[in-house]
């Protein structure tokens, strides 16, 4: 094969090139990381109560009695000490978590409760929030939002305020009383509704509780500074006095290809602790791994995972057991939603060029992890406008995520192309395609 002078000196640089479409391809490493989940170093441990609350405002309850209370709220909108004092205690068994709150107020006549209907607009009322992070992630959290007089709007976010529904149901129990200078709420939280199996001891979740006041004059307060829906304000919420516990630090890019849930392990039991985790994707066939046993003391754990689909909406759960004298319990169960991006992309440089132009350049993007480039490959195609294959160069190895390729336009009539790309992995199955029009113009001259 005679090459042009082009092509012989993309092969002396040692760079990819083909015979074909793609005169020379110079690759650039834009691999992507995963991110690492921030934690508020404040949390509370609650103990497990053999005798559950009386859901009916009363806090006269024993379990009430025995829980750390939750005080010193602080004003949002400048950290500052609240005004008048909220309590909160937790407390939970088998199925519920149970949450309890005291607000001071000394101009109970002036509440507000206009908002009696489920999943009305509560917060426009004197209220109390509760906001719970099961996964520890900073992502998928739930709030409830109950005032004076017992009424609730519930909801589930992924991501932040903007990315909630409604739709999503607590079936919590609710119960209120107002007193001559106070009022209390109780509620009773399925663990179920939360898409737990029920309660885990030494399972660490992240959570803040809120106060909305507008009797006696406005004062918006939470537990743990920043509050509400502000995720880096979530403290952590530790479920028992567990001599294993776990939190996730990061899950890993989710983006296709293989990736890991990395996890902290904090081993208090003074032994070496055999850890399982269980990784399922869409519910489909676990996959299970065995880390190394947790020594004494604090370690990371890697969990991993491998995502095969690109642009759909996907269920990642990972549940970590630990054994113990008693048998094995697990002590982390995550259940995230998520949509791995499209992971390729292409863009020309030039989208009309003069039939003249022999050559123009397209930008290939493909956010993969170094490790998947390995496994991965391109094909690049140059189509008519009535669809059939012109010209094409397979790129069997991608040495970055990031790529110019030289095109040759050279010989084209005036009309409409199509550049397409497809990224196959090592079995051949399309990954990702993407595709990229070209006008070619009659010359002016």
């Amino acid at each position: 094969m005679r090459m042009t002078p082009i092509i012989a000196l993309a092969l002396a640089a040692g760079l990819a090139c083909g015979d074909g479409l793609v005169l020379r391809s110079e690759f650039r490493d834009i691999s992507p990381g995963a991110d690492r989940i921030a934690h508020n170093s404040q949390s509370v441990t609650i103990a497990r109560s053999e005798r559950p609350p009386v859901i009916d405002g009363d806090l006269s309850d024993a379990c009430w009695a025995a829980a750390e209370p939750l005080t010193d709220f602080t004003r949002q909108k400048d950290g500052e000490h609240a005004l008048v004092d909220t309590e909160v205690r937790l407390c939970f068994d088998e199925a519920h978590l149970y949450v309890a709150f005291r607000c001071d107020e000394p101009a109970v006549d002036e509440l507000k409760a206009n908002h009696m209907e489920h999943d009305s607009d509560i917060w426009r009322d004197d209220d109390v929030e509760v906001f719970l992070c099961p996964n520890d992630d900073h992502h998928t959290y739930y709030q409830l939002m109950i005032n004076s007089r017992g009424a609730l709007a519930d909801g589930r976010f992924d991501g932040g305020i903007r990315q909630g529904t409604r739709e999503w149901e607590s079936d919590a129990e609710i119960g209120s009383a107002v007193g001559d200078d106070f009022y209390a709420v109780e509620g009773a939280i399925p663990f179920e509704a939360l898409g737990l199996p029920g309660a885990m001891e030494g399972a660490r979740w992240a959570g803040n509780f809120c106060r909305t006041r507008y009797a006696g004059g406005e004062e918006i307060t939470c537990w743990s500074y920043p509050g509400f829906h502000q995720m880096e304000g979530f403290a952590g919420i530790v479920f028992g006095d567990a001599p294993v516990t776990a939190r996730p630090i990061s899950l890993g890019a989710m983006t296709w290809g293989e990736s890991r849930v990395l996890v902290q392990v904090a081993n208090e039991s003074g032994r070496e602790v055999p850890l399982r985790a269980e990784v399922l994707i869409d519910a489909e066939d676990a996959l299970v791994a065995q880390p190394a046993p947790a020594p004494p003391g604090e370690t990371q754990v890697a969990i991993p995972y491998r995502v095969e689909r690109t642009g759909v909406e996907q269920r990642l759960e990972v549940r970590l057991h630990a054994a113990g004298p008693a048998g094995e319990a697990p002590i982390l169960w995550i259940d995230r939603r998520f949509t791995p991006p499209p992971v390729l992309s292409v863009e020309l440089s030039e989208r009309s060029i003069f039939e003249y132009q022999s050559r123009t350049i397209a930008t290939m993007t493909v956010t993969l992890p170094q490790a998947d480039l390995a496994r991965v490959s391109a094909n690049v195609s140059l189509l008519d406008a009535g669809g059939e294959t012109l010209r094409s160069t397979a790129l069997d190895t991608l040495e970055g995520g990031g790529a110019h390729l030289l095109l040759d336009a050279s010989g084209l009539a005036p009309g409409r192309y199509e550049v397409h790309v497809t990224l196959r992995d090592v079995g051949g199955e399309a990954i990702d395609r993407a595709t990229e029009g070209l006008v070619v113009m009659a010359s002016p001259f």
